[in-house]
Parts: structure tokens; C-alpha cells; sequence
């Protein structure tokens, strides 16, 4: 399951675990509790972070696990081992062409994201004014 796909899932977790009830939070008369606009933008946050996280790993992977630099580039010496004597990371063309996916995966997700969270807070908006 993509992150996106999971976003009504973790909405729902959210609101579960804030005590969500019709727009009100558990024992409050009005406001105080999440809102489910927040449970959007939560949820959001999550599918975000962990592409963060996977884009992260392979970046790691490319570089280095201790941030050293990757054999072949500055720091590094003949032998494949860099200045402080760790193996660096791999800079295989699959894992670039990993991140690089997974790069776009994020930009496509902060655009979504950001249109979803605007349509709603302009729908939101316009209810309220009606109100």
C-alpha cells in the first residue's frame, strides 16, 4: 500500500486516538480537540515522513552510512576506503536511479499535499462564511 493510499487509514487512527466525535473531541462542548482538517494534515505528515525516511536510506546509501564520503569522490583514497577508514557507500547507478525515484515520489506527494490541504482550507473558508 503506497503512503497516499494509507492516508484515510491514518486519518482515522488519528482521530481515534484524539477522541474525535463529529468534529468535537471527547468531553469538550466546542473546539479544544483535533478537527479533522488536523487529522488530514497529520496524516500528510506521516506519508511524507516516511518518504523523507526512505529518500533518506538510499541517500545514505549513496554517501555513506557515517555521512563519509562515497569511494571515487573527494576524501576517498585508491582502495575504496575513505579517509577515516570506513568502506563508503555505493554509488551504483540502480541505487541513484532509486533516489532519484523516490525523489519525484516526494515532490509529487508535497504537491498533492499542498493542493489537498488548500482546496480544503478555501472549502472550509467558504462554509464559514455561509455560517
Amino acid at each position: 500500500m503506497s503512503e497516499i493510499d494509507n492516508i484515510p487509514t491514518v486519518m482515522k487512527q488519528n482521530m481515534a486516538t484524539t477522541g474525535f466525535n463529529g468534529g468535537k473531541a471527547k468531553g469538550q462542548s466546542s473546539g479544544g480537540g483535533e478537527s479533522w482538517f488536523e487529522a488530514l494534515a497529520d496524516a500528510w505528515g506521516s506519508a511524507m515522513d516516511k518518504q523523507a525516511d526512505k529518500i533518506t536510506a538510499l541517500s545514505n546509501m549513496l554517501q555513506g552510512a557515517d555521512g563519509s564520503a562515497a569511494p571515487g569522490t573527494t576524501g576517498a583514497v585508491p582502495d575504496g576506503k575513505n579517509l577515516t577508514g570506513n568502506t563508503g557507500g555505493s554509488d551504483q547507478p540502480s541505487v541513484m536511479v532509486k533516489l532519484s525515484a523516490e525523489s519525484m515520489k516526494m515532490s509529487f506527494m508535497a504537491n498533492a499535499e499542498n493542493t489537498s490541504m488548500s482546496s480544503t482550507s478555501q472549502a472550509l473558508e467558504t462554509m464559514a462564511k455561509k455560517g
